[in-house]
């Protein structure tokens, strides 16, 4: 494990990104340069060559899909609530909840939520997001942590 060269805790690498921030001291790290990780792109049809720093592959990533479909309920909740309330916030065990209500709808065979009018499949991507914006930046958690029961095998 890599550790902050700060605060000397250890760091979660995820090699998907360059730079990793220290959950504890907010420090950004280029774990690139840190770590020596470096591949070069394919070189072009003219010749040119480019290093990349161990860069996602984002050409892998259906943008039209995703971005129509966050756009969507985006839009919604800034009608209903107002834009960008949702990052003051909101408990991660709400965001779940809403997501698992949204996918339990669509097993159940429902196509469109009933408020919106939305595709639930649009808003289970959205608090999926919101989900994953509230870990990175660690907001309010919300989660009952209980004890195990020691259910028997």
């Amino acid at each position: 494990m890599k550790a902050c060269s700060y605060c000397h805790k250890e760091l979660y690498v995820s090699y998907t990104t360059v730079n990793e921030i220290c959950r504890d001291c907010r420090i950004s790290i280029n774990m690139a340069t840190e770590e020596g990780l470096r591949e070069e792109f394919d070189k072009s049809s003219t010749g040119a060559q480019r290093e990349k720093l161990f860069a996602p592959n984002y050409d892998l990533v259906p943008y039209q899909e995703i971005t129509d479909a966050y756009i969507r309920v985006a839009e919604f909740g800034a009608k209903k609530y107002a834009p960008w309330n949702w990052t003051k916030g909101l408990p991660r065990v709400q965001l779940l909840c809403s997501l698992l209500r949204h996918t339990f709808a669509y097993l159940r065979g429902e196509e469109r939520d009933r408020e919106s009018d939305l595709l639930h499949t649009d808003h289970i991507l959205w608090n999926a997001v919101a989900i994953c914006h509230s870990v990175h930046w660690t907001l309010e958690d919300g989660r009952r942590i209980e004890e195990s029961r020691g259910y028997k095998k």
